[in-house]
């Protein structure tokens, strides 16, 4: 309850993970596994808490009131108008003009 809103069947990227999560559970648990399978669902159980804590700290929600995520305008836009959008098209001229790093190049801080 402390990092997962009482709204959280209304949040898609809780759903996927709670979802993971049970999953992850049901083959860790299946009798045909080993015990290193459990340790590897407990890893995933770690991983998923630190997730959800993070997704908790973005989001308005209370007990008493849900906000629905509201995409960035950007991302709204490409999905609207798609690659002949201008949105499209200054994302990729932004790309283009990054310099190329080629497998082991190292970025200086």
């Amino acid at each position: 309850s402390t990092f997962i809103p009482p709204c959280w069947e209304k949040h898609e990227g809780y759903i996927r993970f709670l979802d993971a999560l049970h999953r992850s559970y049901l083959d860790a648990t299946h009798p045909a596994q080993t015990g290193e399978a459990l340790m590897g669902w407990h890893h995933n159980y770690q991983f998923v808490r630190d997730e959800l804590a993070a997704c908790s700290k973005q989001l308005s929600c209370t007990s008493l009131t849900h906000h629905p995520f509201q995409a960035p305008a950007w991302a709204t836009a490409i999905v609207n108008d798609g690659k002949d959008g201008h949105e499209w098209q200054a994302r990729q001229e932004e790309v283009a003009l990054r310099p190329r790093r080629g497998p082991g190049s190292v970025v200086a801080a």
